[in-house]
């Protein structure tokens, strides 16, 4: 699963066997087009949903990914942590 990450930055730090953060500040790219690329990868391939949440730093990023599970995608712009 980490893997389909790796293809966008090589910041991928695994916490779990279900959890890991990307850092996406150097991606060209906006980080929810590459989010949502990674998140159908892994639906596509693997037939799993997975739950993504964005925001300037970890703690912030893991609580917003369990706002709406399963399958939750949130975003919190800096600032309005």
């Amino acid at each position: 699963m980490f893997s389909y990450a790796q293809d966008f930055t090589p910041d991928v730090e695994i916490g779990s066997i279900d959890e890991g953060y990307f850092d996406l500040s150097a991606v060209p790219k906006p980080p929810v087009n590459v989010a949502e690329t990674i998140r159908t990868a892994i639906r596509q391939s693997l037939k799993i949903t997975v739950s993504e949440g964005i925001a300037s730093n970890k703690l912030v990023s893991q609580i917003a990914s369990k706002l709406n599970k399963p399958a939750a995608f949130q975003t919190v712009p800096t600032g309005t942590e």
